[in-house]
């Protein structure tokens, strides 16, 4: 199992670039004083570019280098009203990195500035199209010395790995980037973001990464009720207030109620809380890529029970009474200076 390494989720799971040519000439302007985008004859004193028409949800690349005279440089993604969903700035030096596209973005528009004689310079922007083939990214990082993957039932799925400070991808492995391993009998490759890197110990460092599927704790979905998994997961997408690349999938047709009250993320709305996907209909959570899917059962039953001395060879009982505790002290505090406390309750 040797990882590669990619730069970001999108690239790991295949696909390719396209530059969007004939982008941003000077034709349209944007008001920085009021904070709005008009799409019309540029006529004044602020300088901008055609807007691109863009696909939300989908991962673009912007390389924007210092302007001639601009202190302020701006990306922006708007509706078809015109309206910023979101605004990426910059001063001073070069901008390179990758954007997602917000829900009800249409446009894109790459602002110089508030001056007329203002131009930005080598301005670049890329689409990124899935489904095309997977290269090796940044490399194979194949002097990794160890990775270890743990995928828990509807929990944990992280990967644990261990690289040289001589290795020839040390300077590459970053946090935010991704590493691509295969660790189950399907030999398909999942995608890791690196989120933690310990410090060197004898010229090892320990590099933590989670799973893809993490980044729903970043998408957050409006208030909702659903009656099963398959229109909760309907919800996730039609009221999901952010970006969410991810598609679901389900087998699943248990009957239950699930009430949403408040705005809460895409993660915690499939499992882990009271009142979660998993708690209403159950289930068994597969993770792949960018694909979410709640199995009624995942794997199958070949009628094998599992028996001492016929094919359990040797098991192992541990016991740990490390957080085990037999007295308590009862205390009230009023968040403040007031703290009134009684003695020691032992358990009977």
């Amino acid at each position: 199992m040797i990882p590669i390494l990619y730069s970001n989720v999108e690239e790991s799971l295949g696909g390719t670039w396209t530059e969007k040519k004939g982008s941003f000439q000077k034709n349209y302007f944007w008001n920085c004083e009021t904070d709005t985008a008009v799409l019309t004859s540029y006529t004044g004193n602020y300088t901008a570019y055609d807007p691109i028409a863009v696909t939300p949800g989908k991962l673009y690349h912007v390389h924007g280098a210092k302007g001639s005279s601009a202190k302020q440089r701006f990306l922006l993604f708007v509706n078809d009203q015109n309206t910023i969903l979101w605004k990426l700035e910059w001063t001073g030096s070069p901008v390179d990195t990758d954007v997602i596209a917000p829900s009800g973005a249409v446009y894109a528009l790459m602002t110089a500035g508030t001056k007329a004689d203002t131009y930005l310079n080598n301005v670049e922007f890329k689409e990124f199209n899935s489904g095309g083939p997977v290269t090796n990214g940044l490399g194979r990082i194949s002097d990794c010395i160890s990775c270890l993957v743990t995928e828990e039932r509807n929990g944990k799925y992280e990967a644990e790995f261990k690289y040289p400070v001589s290795g020839i991808h040390y300077e590459d492995i970053q946090k935010g980037r991704v590493i691509s391993v295969t660790h189950d009998e399907t030999g398909t490759r999942q995608p890791f973001k690196i989120y933690r890197a310990s410090a060197p110990i004898n010229g090892i460092v320990t590099y933590n990464a989670h799973h893809a599927s993490y980044e729903l704790s970043n998408a957050i979905v409006q208030p909702f009720t659903a009656t099963s998994v398959a229109d909760a997961f309907d919800q996730l997408v039609t009221k999901c207030m952010t970006t969410n690349p991810f598609i679901f999938w389900t087998d699943n047709v248990t009957a239950g109620t699930i009430t949403s009250k408040v705005p809460a993320s895409v993660r915690s709305l499939l499992g882990g809380t009271r009142g979660s996907i998993l708690d209403v209909f159950g289930g068994e959570y597969e993770f792949d890529g960018y694909t979410v899917k709640n199995h009624a059962s995942r794997g199958s039953d070949n009628g094998v029970t599992i028996r001492y001395g016929k094919n359990l060879t040797d098991i192992e009982d541990t016991s740990d009474i490390s957080e085990t505790y037999n007295a308590v002290v009862p205390y009230w505090s009023d968040g403040e200076d007031t703290v009134v406390f009684g003695g020691i309750v032992t358990a009977a």
